[in-house]
């Protein structure tokens, strides 16, 4: 009789026993099933672009000469190039505003009837020069040209404000991001986004800035004074915005 009623405890206690393991293991299924889900997502990309009037440009001036040595090359750039930076502190234009980029000597061949010609050595000198007012472009060039200048290349406009530009810009696209993506999520009917990443896909440099190429020989060529439009820079910002719902 003691035996039986042992048994039985020892059943009812394995079906408990048995009834916990399932119970867990349905709750760790239940678990490892909603744990596996994430939460939906939808990614979007946000553009912006603000234009301005530059009020700064960097040019570089340069003057070059050919003649039978290298001495007498490298004597006349260097007259030349004193007379350049001359006027250019006549214009106002800061020494640290003003550096050597470039300097090369050189000797010049040409072909002839397949025979290459020795036609003396060439001198490069050329200058960097930043503005803080670009009204002065114009008559800048003409008198750095008067006094020996023959190259003016690569003038590049930008504006003092570009930084401000920029973080304005960068607002503008997540706005716009954020605008897209609410779009998406109500064509699909969801409420909530919450932004969880945004990444900024901008150029390092992001303006668009005109560049202007003047020669000496069309600079003597004409007798009117220089007339220099710089028109406008561009900042533009884009960036890729992860919303989750």
């Amino acid at each position: 009789m003691l035996c039986n009623r042992e048994t039985k405890v020892r059943t009812q206690w394995l079906m408990r026993l048995l009834a916990g393991v399932a119970v867990a293991a349905v709750a760790l299924g239940f678990t490892m099933l909603t744990a596996g889900v994430e939460a939906g997502e939808i990614i979007t990309s946000g553009v912006a672009e603000l234009t301005t009037v530059p009020d700064q440009a960097t040019v570089i001036i340069g003057t070059q000469h050919t003649a039978d040595t290298a001495v007498e090359a490298q004597a006349e750039v260097a007259s030349r190039m004193q007379a350049v930076q001359a006027a250019l502190k006549k214009a106002g234009i800061p020494e640290n505003d003003i550096k050597t980029i470039t300097f090369r000597v050189g000797p010049q061949y040409d072909w002839v009837d397949g025979q290459r010609v020795f036609r003396g050595y060439t001198v490069t000198h050329q200058l960097s020069v930043k503005l803080s007012d670009i009204e002065l472009l114009g008559p800048l060039f003409d008198s750095v040209v008067a006094v020996g200048a023959t190259n003016i290349d690569d003038v590049r406009f930008s504006t003092s404000k570009m930084s401000e530009l920029q973080r304005e810009a960068l607002k503008l696209a997540v706005e716009d991001a954020r605008e897209r993506a609410a779009a998406m999520a109500a064509g699909a009917g969801l409420n909530e986004l919450h932004i969880v990443r945004i990444q900024d896909n901008s150029a390092r440099d992001s303006s668009i800035q005109p560049v202007l190429t003047y020669t000496a020989t069309l600079a003597r060529a004409e007798s009117a004074a220089t007339s220099v439009a710089p028109g406008q820079v561009m900042v533009r910002a884009v960036v890729t915005v992860h919303f989750e719902y």
